[in-house]
């Protein structure tokens, strides 16, 4: 076996017992909203927080009135998680220091939120 195989042996043993990540439940919550269309932004007060599950792969939406509840695609990168309810034009992004940005549309504006999530 030549050193190129050596080092793919090695390198797959390596990879295959990596542990997987730990699934986490994950509470967002916002201390600045906008939301913006064509004419222009404007700030509104958050009333929305997010509950994601990376095990039970959902995104949970709540407010004063309960949680919307949807299956979610969740993914990471680097440093960062992305949560996104496929086809509702809803995603967000947040790094390990757990500093969050939401983006939700509603027809052609959307609703941008600032917050932490932990």
């Amino acid at each position: 076996m030549g050193k190129p195989a050596i080092f793919a042996a090695v390198l797959l043993m390596l990879t295959l017992s990596t542990p997987p990540a730990q699934a986490r439940n994950y509470n967002c919550t916002f201390t600045a909203k906008q939301f913006c269309d064509a004419s222009g932004c404007k700030s509104l007060s958050p009333a929305v927080r997010v509950k994601l599950d990376d095990q039970a792969l959902t995104y949970s939406r709540c407010d004063r009135r309960g949680c919307d509840t949807h299956p979610a695609k969740i993914s990471h990168s680097g440093i960062f998680t992305i949560a996104e309810i496929p086809g509702a034009g809803t995603f967000l992004k947040f790094g390990s220091k757990g500093d969050v940005v939401e983006v939700a549309s509603q027809m052609t504006a959307v609703y941008v939120s600032h917050g932490d999530c932990r």
